[in-house]
């Protein structure tokens, strides 16, 4: 905590002379509970009106003293993209975070993407994502770093017109065609496990057009394609007959069992965020992993960098020096916050950021769950994204809750369920679950949504009760077309131009778009 409390001090001494610190006198504050009483608990919306300042009129120093980098988009609660300050300095430390496991011997499989960077604002900073921030840092290490020319670290599978490229588009098949070439590929590295799946479906289903181009050193497929880049591509392309007739022998075989090893024999691991809201996905990359491990690494948004996670397990270790931190306890009747020394095993709070890049007491969203301390450090689990839950009697129906119902209705009756998503039925008084099943399903639906019932009743005990006093009535379930998800992200994608890997999985049916959009689709 005496770290915590100097970075605290640190942080409010660097952006006093900002706007937002001259507003809450930042000079006068000198303890942590002065900056607890002093200063409001915060959303982005209440930054919003003083980043447009910054984007429109060319304005700085308004939150933070800081020099900017750029601002990396995330999407907000109803899916609005939001702008978020981001300083070099973040940017560099998120690298440095997983360059250990970024930068090894063999080449990785980067499934990172950056922004065009066409989108200038008044103040002089361009748009980007995290991760494409931490593409630039890998860029400028890998330019100057002595260990990565003479020792090969940190190779790449992808050319540099993938991973900064000019134009927005779908990049799956180009970047499994240069990643099959290679059969020495140790590791992929990726945001989520949701789109190392996607890229594992996506092989599955266009492997015989992937060989052909291998052996014939073309890229025939991906037609969204910009023509220019097609043409520089191609040019790095290298007839490879002997390469393709060993992918055909193995993709003939079918995709009943693992082929990631088979493919590259030095496959290590994964890395990628897989716990919680993406255990799901996790799941189903065995089918093509089989025994190779997922690393969860770290992890990180546009707004910070707050976990690490322990290898092997689904625990992560708290990151004291990327911020002040505070936590708001889920069961709450006051706006009472506890230090990263009060915290109660068995707890669960929403995690409060005060960051240098200029956010404040910055309600993060996320709920996670105490577990233990080592030394001083909490360890903990994910639990939901407090966007993502939904309440019609006061039952507060999380994804967490959902998602392990519906894990257990799989295992009960045999499903396939690729993914899911929930909505409230406010007229009915009841939840509709829709799943999207892998494979015709044969049971009898009565069955499924009374099996459904009691496990969410179990899952959700505030829920069960619900039920029981009438004022919610039993859920409904519908099945939707495949790879449903996957089409909701790449429809966003392309119409607001954002890379893929700042889409997060739709849970919660919260608006009429996503309610049109889902249910258009539901068998």
């Amino acid at each position: 905590m005496e770290q915590q409390k100097k970075l605290l001090m640190d942080i409010l001494a660097e952006n006093k002379d900002s706007d937002y610190g001259k507003r809450y006198h930042f000079e006068n504050i000198l303890t942590v509970e002065a900056f607890r009483g002093h200063i409001p608990v915060s959303a982005y919306d209440d930054y919003a009106p003083m980043i447009e300042l910054s984007t429109r009129l060319g304005e700085s120093n308004i939150i933070t003293s800081k020099p900017l980098a750029c601002y990396t988009t995330a999407l907000g609660s109803f899916g609005v993209p939001r702008k978020i300050p981001c300083t070099e300095e973040y940017a560099k430390t998120c690298f440095h975070e997983l360059k250990d496991l970024f930068c090894t011997h063999g080449k990785t499989v980067v499934l990172f993407e950056s922004f065009p960077k066409t989108r200038c604002f008044k103040d002089g900073k361009y748009l980007n994502s995290i991760y494409g921030e931490m593409l630039n840092e890998w860029k400028k290490w890998k330019k100057g770093s002595l260990e990565a020319k003479f020792l090969s670290l940190g190779s790449c599978t992808s050319p540099e017109e993938l991973l900064f490229s000019e134009k927005l588009f779908d990049q799956t098949y180009v970047r499994l065609l240069f990643a099959l070439q290679d059969e020495d590929v140790t590791q992929i590295i990726a945001p989520s496990t949701w789109g190392v799946l996607d890229f594992l479906i996506t092989l599955e289903k266009e492997w015989k057009q992937l060989t052909e181009d291998i052996e014939h050193g073309t890229i025939q497929a991906q037609t969204e394609l910009p023509e220019h880049v097609r043409e520089l591509l191609t040019k790095k392309m290298k007839k490879q007959p002997g390469r393709a007739k060993h992918l055909r022998s193995i993709f003939e075989q079918g995709f009943s069992k693992p082929v990631l090893k088979e493919i590259w024999p030095k496959f290590v691991k994964i890395i990628a965020e897989g716990s919680a809201g993406y255990s799901n996905y996790t799941d189903k990359l065995k089918k093509y992993i089989g025994d190779v491990p997922v690393d969860f690494g770290c992890s990180i948004s546009a707004e910070a960098m707050v976990l690490k996670n322990i290898q092997g397990s689904d625990e992560y270790r708290l990151l004291p020096e990327m911020g002040f931190f505070e936590f708001l306890p889920t069961e709450r009747e006051s706006q009472d916050t506890y230090t990263m020394d009060q915290l109660e095993p068995g707890k669960t709070y929403e995690i409060l950021l005060t960051g240098r890049f200029g956010f404040y007491r910055y309600a993060l969203g996320n709920v996670v769950r105490m577990e233990r301390y080592e030394g001083d450090i909490p360890i903990l689990t994910k639990g939901y994204r407090m966007d993502q839950t939904a309440s019609i009697a006061g039952e507060l129906m999380t994804e967490q809750h959902v998602a392990a119902a519906v894990k257990r209705l799989e295992q009960q009756f045999g499903l396939a369920v690729y993914d899911f998503c929930y909505e409230p039925d406010e007229e009915k008084k009841c939840y509709s679950i829709l799943l999207e099943n892998e494979e015709e399903n044969g049971n009898v639906i009565e069955e499924l949504e009374h099996a459904l019932e009691l496990l969410l009743e179990k899952e959700n005990p505030a829920y069960q009760q619900c039920i029981a006093a009438g004022t919610l009535h039993p859920c409904k379930i519908r099945f939707l077309e495949e790879q449903t998800q996957l089409l909701y992200r790449d429809v966003r994608s392309m119409r607001e131009q954002l890379p893929v890997d700042v889409l997060l999985p739709v849970r919660c049916i919260d608006t009429p778009i996503k309610g049109k959009f889902f249910f258009g689709l539901a068998k």
